[in-house]
């Protein structure tokens, strides 16, 4: 999982098609399509992904589509997992949770690491029963910040960018209350029968 941190942060676009996707890992498989359609016309192609993995479950992949010998590519990264994560995070700590994706139980004695966008782990901790972890990591250095959480459970791993690309912004959204108490503390008092 550290190599994470490296694939995430360097141009992985420009290192895959120059051939060197080779340090992140290897090509599984290349299936070729020929379109018969009219040019300009749009056609949607379904592959399945377990032809293409050759058995494997786990890991990030790279699915690449490309259009007959030029430099037109489209490509996605897809991790499958098992290993559900979220994260909520202040100034020196991140509470991590890890669920299983496949019934959405708590996944307890998951390996959870923290790493910035310059690899440097600063800090890790097993979930507990709850599926849950707390990892203070105190005061960075000027410049750190988390970048990057991993979880491993066995043969499985998964991990999520904290770089804020993921962050489900509410602004957008209507959110109305009532407002904001006109004194220090508001009280709704009732007797034990109502």
């Amino acid at each position: 999982p550290r190599n994470y941190v490296e694939y995430f942060t360097r141009d992985w676009y420009s290192r895959y098609s120059s051939g060197r996707h080779a340090s992140y890992g290897t090509q599984l498989r290349s299936v070729t399509f020929k379109p018969q359609m009219e040019s300009g016309k749009q056609e949607v192609r379904t592959v399945p992904l377990d032809e293409l993995l050759q058995g494997q479950t786990t890991g990030l992949f790279v699915i690449e589509g490309k259009t007959g010998d030029n430099d037109k590519r489209n490509r996605r990264r897809v991790i499958l997992t098992n290993i559900g994560l979220g994260v909520v995070q202040d100034r020196d700590s991140i509470l991590v949770w890890a669920l299983s994706l496949a019934d959405g139980t708590p996944l307890a004695d998951c390996q959870i690491d923290i790493y910035t966008d310059k690899n440097l782990p600063i800090g890790s901790a097993r979930t507990d029963r709850n599926g849950t972890a707390l990892i203070t990591h105190g005061k960075l250095p000027k410049g750190e910040a988390p970048y990057l959480v991993t979880a491993r459970l066995g043969d499985d791993a998964s991990m999520l960018l904290l770089d804020g690309s993921g962050d489900h912004n509410q602004v957008p959204f209507a959110l109305k209350g009532r407002p904001y108490p006109k004194h220090a503390y508001e009280a709704f008092v009732y007797t034990e029968r109502g």
